[in-house]
């Protein structure tokens, strides 16, 4: 069992199941990022000024290209808690 840190509770731990709970964060993170900034009806450009980065670098992450590892946190941050949104879209992947 492993432990992080959730973005929006700094210094508290939560424990993740595995390091595949990890592996799919990271994996759904870009799609996770597009759904919130539609969700939240915001443009390229709104997202990256509420995110912190510049827009280019929302749009290479949504579009898969992938961006520094330091961006990561900012971004889970930004989308927030994503253990039950990757739950969700497990779900949702596997319906017919």
């Amino acid at each position: 069992m492993t432990t992080a840190m959730t973005p929006e509770e700094p210094g508290v731990a939560h424990e993740l199941v595995s390091y595949l709970e990890i592996a799919r964060v990271v994996e759904l993170l870009p799609t996770l990022v597009r759904e919130k900034r539609r969700r939240d009806g915001l443009s390229l450009r709104a997202a990256a000024d509420r995110i912190g980065v510049a827009a280019s670098t929302v749009k290479r992450f949504e579009d898969g290209a992938g961006i520094a590892w330091e961006k990561v946190p900012v971004l889970l941050r930004w989308v927030g808690d994503p253990r039950g949104l990757v739950q969700a879209e497990d779900r949702d992947s596997m319906r017919p």
